[in-house]
């Protein structure tokens, strides 16, 4: 009796530590990827501008020569 008391003492104090650890680490991760996922949209901004600049008329895109159809003339 004794030692099922002392256990079912222990499992009461062990569980909230437990679950104030899952929480702390579950925060961590949600900050890591929070960070994971501004550095990839900044990384897009970055190349979408990049894009943006190469597309520009007179640098080969749409309205400045570039590759035509039909192969290298």
């Amino acid at each position: 009796m004794v030692i099922a008391l002392s256990f079912s003492v222990a499992i009461m104090i062990s569980i909230p530590a437990g679950i104030a650890a899952n929480q702390a680490s579950t925060l961590s991760l949600r900050d890591n990827y929070y960070g994971v996922i501004d550095s990839m949209e900044q990384d897009i901004q970055e190349t979408m501008t990049q894009l943006d600049v190469g597309l520009s008329p007179g640098f080969g895109g749409a309205g400045g020569g570039g590759f035509r159809p039909g192969g290298i003339q």
